[in-house]
């Protein structure tokens, strides 16, 4: 019989009410397939615009009448987890026969789908696996959910409660919040993961408050707003509950971690804490990772730098009143290497255009500008203060103002005063195009947020936050908009662009003229579903692109691994398809930096800016490579990594 007639049969046998039967008809397709068709795997039954729910796929008696009186071979099966994270899913109170059988026949795959369904943040789970008879090994692990439990609970406990404690006009609340993350900031202002992390804080905080009150409904004027930041930052207002606000972050990324990180070891020490033990391959590939993203940032700049030069030389480089300071210049380069870094991705005027928005120019000249315009004249003469013993934020805003008749301390502008700051700066667009961006760039923070263990977004993407006629942004977060990757990744997350092959089209227009065949899927499907094929007479390598965002954390890097398996995966296929002497290469070619220049089933990872910018760096040295061998060669030994990290140290 054909897979398609037994799930018909399936379901013609459940309307009968012959539930065993119906099952037992649908248990004859392959483990593999029943698994993708009964936990809707493609997301066919999500789509449907219908709320009915078949009861076929939802009914307890699965389970429980049927799956236990089963061999239990089948929880050792590939696809096992996602029946069990299914049944987690949808079945709000637990089988008590069925998850004895699951943990007693497979205790590994029933704490893998505790831990991934976050079931240990719910008491009456916990509650329930404390009263039966489970295995020890998930008794043991019971100690570390229990521990996060009561510990996740506390922290909100502590929130909410703190939050009581600076209720009163909305307008107060929210400058309350961004002065007391000034304030904390201020502390240790070169701690970069406490910096990330404290951003995340006051994007949640911020959201809480959204979620309170209408804050675009707010009548407030400027001053009233200025006065309020002020007095919060003299006065020292907020701090206890932006601390509290900044453990939870934390103990939310522990638990992420907990539960995605590869390796990791928990344990409960002798005074109840928790003790997270990361593995060192792990560790050091973390590590790797990120020095990649400093490598290609500071290659970027370099190539930045050439630009601006080679502007500057042809008369080409208009400098507002006539500013042509050092610092001033580096901006202009800056700015010229992340609209490079931004082109190379392969985003476009034209994804902008559903949103009527200004162009990609305008958007990173106006961020990057005004960020830089703060760095100067606020951010780094705050920072030397540190350098000079003030203890506190409020002593160095007061010494910056009486030194330098400073009297912005946090970004308060109408819309249009901001689009006549960018028109004044040399940007051209137009206004309601502006304020459309302003919009999109403004943050709006997920609903429930106290409930969620992550937000897709932050202030990070979104730096502003409006409120009333104002548009509102700390200077601690505008600032880090002068950095490549703030400004791309919030492109990549605000605009999500579709049109992923444009890469695939930049990279065959870039080697076309080598010494060796590179061409596009459209002439190739001789080799399977691949985008970008080179080869020669000895060589063929089968490349995938695939154009993602930067991991900043554990979820990002789990959430990750389902591209990354269907890349390998249509590579490997490819390569089965081909009958060839020539020596096969599987490229798997991404835009983030994550494990770059590993091996997995086979599958050579490889970053994509590298490609592009080693074919710059060869156009420079008026270099060219002799064959296709060579050119492997030279990816294969990160060679251009190896350079661009030497140039860094030096």
């Amino acid at each position: 019989m054909k897979q398609l007639d037994y799930k018909r049969e399936a379901q013609n046998l459940y309307s009968n009410k012959d539930f065993y039967e119906a099952y037992e008809a649908a248990w004859n397709l392959s483990f593999n397939e029943f698994v993708k068709w009964y936990t809707d795997s493609k997301g066919k039954r999500k789509r449907n615009k219908r709320n009915y729910k078949n009861p076929f796929f939802y009914d307890s008696f699965f389970y429980n009448n049927f799956l236990i009186t089963k061999r239990t071979d089948w929880l050792n099966q590939k696809y096992a987890l996602n029946l069990w994270r299914f049944y987690l899913r949808t079945q709000k109170e637990p089988l008590k026969e069925f998850e004895l059988y699951v943990a007693h026949n497979n205790p590994k795959l029933f704490c893998l789908g505790y831990k991934y369904e976050k079931v240990f943040l719910n008491k009456e789970r916990l509650d329930f696996i404390q009263s039966n008879d489970f295995p020890s090994s998930i008794k043991k692990e019971l100690e570390i959910w229990n521990n996060i439990f009561n510990r996740f609970e506390a922290s909100l406990e502590a929130i909410k409660r703190e939050f009581t404690n600076i209720e009163s006009k909305p307008q107060e609340v929210l400058m309350t919040l961004l002065a007391s993350f000034e304030t904390f900031i201020f502390k240790n202002p070169n701690d970069n993961l406490r910096w990330q992390f404290a951003g995340e804080t006051l994007s949640w905080l911020v959201a809480i408050t959204q979620e309170k009150h209408d804050l675009k409904s707010v009548k407030v004027t400027h001053e009233e707003l200025f006065k309020i930041y002020f007095d919060c930052v003299i006065f020292d207002r907020g701090q206890k509950l932006f601390s509290c606000a900044y453990q939870h972050i934390l103990l939310l990324d522990y638990i992420n971690r907990y539960v995605f990180e590869p390796g990791l070891k928990v344990t409960i020490d002798s005074k109840n804490n928790l003790i997270f033990s990361g593995s060192k391959e792990f560790n050091e590939q973390w590590s790797n990772d990120e020095l990649r993203y400093k490598v290609n940032e500071q290659t970027y700049y370099n190539y930045g730098e050439l630009q601006f030069a080679e502007l500057k030389n042809e008369n080409e480089i208009k400098f507002v009143n006539d500013n042509i300071s050092t610092n001033n210049q580096l901006g202009n380069s800056r700015q010229l290497a992340i609209k490079q870094a931004v082109y190379d991705l392969g985003i476009r005027d034209e994804d902008l255009m559903h949103n009527a928005l200004p162009t990609l120019d305008v958007i990173i000249s106006f961020l990057h500008g005004i960020a830089w315009r703060k760095l100067e004249t606020f951010e780094n003469p705050l920072r030397e203060l540190t350098k000079k013993g003030l203890n506190t934020y409020g002593e160095a805003i007061m010494r910056l103002i009486a030194k330098r008749k400073v009297a912005e301390l946090v970004l308060i502008s109408r819309k249009d005063e901001l689009f006549n700051s960018a028109i004044n700066a040399g940007v051209k667009c137009d206004e309601q195009e502006f304020f459309r961006f302003l919009d999109l760039f403004s943050y709006e923070g997920s609903k429930n947020i106290l409930g969620r263990l992550s937000q897709k977004v932050s202030l990070w993407q979104k730096p502003f936050i409006q409120i009333g006629d104002f548009v509102i942004s700390p200077f601690s977060v505008l600032t880090s908009f002068t950095g490549l990757y703030t400004i791309s990744e919030s492109i990549l997350r605000n605009f999500q662009p579709q049109n992923g092959s444009r890469i695939e089209t930049q990279l065959v227009e870039m080697y076309k003229g080598e010494n060796w065949k590179t061409y596009e899927k459209s002439n190739n499907q001789k080799h399977g579903d691949v985008d970008v094929v080179m080869e020669d007479d000895w060589n063929i390598i089968l490349i995938q692109l695939k154009r993602t965002t930067q991991k900043t954390n554990t979820l990002e890097l789990h959430n990750q691994t389902s591209q990354d398996r269907t890349a390998i995966r249509q590579l490997t296929e490819a390569k089965e398809n081909i009958n060839t002497g020539k020596k096969i290469h599987l490229w798997y070619v991404t835009t983030a930096f994550e494990k770059i220049n590993t091996i997995e089933e086979g599958v050579f990872r490889v970053s994509y800016q590298d490609l592009v910018n080693t074919k710059r760096y060869m156009a420079l040295e008026n270099l060219k490579f002799n064959s296709l061998s060579d050119f492997t060669q030279f990816v294969t030994e990160d060679t251009f990594y190896n350079i661009g990290k030497l140039n860094l140290n030096n």
